[in-house]
């Protein structure tokens, strides 16, 4: 196994989406035969497989507060440290550079803190990308977030390296058999949708859509993995949708098999960096329709359905097209499984690597 000096830093648990891309990062790029380290919040999560070469536990949420606690234990001149998202861990990136002459790479999944209404999150976005200023390289997750990119950052070099998606876990499947392992009714149509609700999910939409659907397909069920906001409470229960909509969240292997188990994706979404969900989805070989904005049309191509993510009736009536027509449905589960296999982590890793071997070599 080739040893890399490169620590990967990282404070969010594996369910998350950051979180994944950090865990998976570091699991490809062993497999691919490149040994590298990591630091993680939530080390104590790892198991035997993964045999860090240092795990430390980092207790709170910000991180750069332990820096000296890091630097006593794990700095050494010429390593590579990369920072595996552009929020509160930007903060080291700084301290990094004063400390010692390491290298730092960082990721940057998205702008979206710059479009939030809330002050402290737009105060921090301005911290955070002024740390990342002083970064050595950029990688960031899709063509979107780079043009998104605030223009005091056009002097790092930077590579767009998309997200992968794991194949072992998400593919197709028998959806009979999987609707059977999870107690879902076998005939009844299913809508699936994953996140947060978050606005710029635009959950608010998906329900008003759903309705519509609702009102063709009585007994159509939406299934959202993902946490309930009393706000969407009360919309499902005022849209009259309390027996059609579903909230639950699953390990891994159920939730794997919930996509299989659905008829449609549905994704509302009008502001995203990179849509980890529709690349899932699509691996699955499950039938996409989703918003016309941001990164998803990069991410899904001409794969899914795409159309504008306010236009309830608009949406509503691309999934009807899809759930009666089973020529449609197979013709979308085929594309799109064939599009998610451009899109793979021993990809993402391996690119990642070429960024790290480049900096050891020529410094940028």
């Amino acid at each position: 196994m080739v040893e890399l000096p490169v620590v990967l830093v990282n404070n969010n648990p594996p369910h998350s989406g950051v979180g994944r891309y950090a865990y998976s990062l570091y699991r490809y790029s062993r497999k691919l035969g490149y040994k590298i380290a990591m630091i993680s919040l939530e080390s104590y999560l790892f198991d035997k497989n993964y045999n860090v070469a240092r795990k430390i536990h980092l207790g709170g949420l910000v991180l750069y507060m332990n820096y000296l606690r890091i630097s006593n234990i794990v700095f050494n001149s010429g390593k590579i440290y990369h920072i595996t998202n552009n929020g509160y861990l930007t903060k080291l990136i700084p301290k990094i550079k004063q400390a010692s002459n390491a290298k730092v790479v960082v990721t940057v999944f998205d702008t979206i803190p710059f479009y939030r209404r809330e002050l402290g999150d737009i105060l921090l976005a301005i911290r955070a990308f002024s740390n990342i200023r002083y970064a050595d390289f950029i990688i960031i997750d899709s063509k979107f977030t780079e043009m998104s990119l605030p223009s005091y950052l056009s002097h790092i070099p930077r590579k767009v390296i998309p997200l992968g998606v794991d194949h072992d876990l998400f593919k197709p499947r028998d959806k009979a058999w999987a609707r059977q392992e999870l107690g879902l009714p076998s005939t009844t149509p299913i809508l699936l949708n994953v996140g947060t609700e978050e606005p710029r999910k635009n959950i608010p939409t998906l329900l008003r859509a759903f309705r519509e659907v609702v009102k063709k397909m009585p007994k159509a069920k939406l299934i959202r993995v993902g946490p309930m906001e009393r706000p969407t409470a009360r919309l499902i229960k005022r849209l009259g949708l309390s027996d059609n909509v579903l909230y639950t969240r699953v390990d891994d292997r159920k939730f794997a098999l919930l996509y299989n188990a659905a008829d449609v994706y549905v994704h509302t979404a009008y502001l995203e960096g990179f849509g980890l969900p529709v690349l899932e989805a699509m691996a699955s070989g499950t039938p996409v329709v989703a918003g016309k904005a941001a990164s998803v049309p990069e991410i899904a191509g001409d794969a899914a359905i795409l159309t504008d993510p306010f236009d309830v009736e608009g949406i509503a009536g691309e999934v009807l097209r899809v759930l009666t027509n089973r020529g449609l449905r197979e013709e979308l589960s085929q594309r799109g499984y064939q599009r998610s296999l451009r899109f793979s982590w021993e990809k993402t890793a391996l690119e990642t690597i070429e960024v790290y071997s480049r900096l050891v070599e020529h410094g940028h």
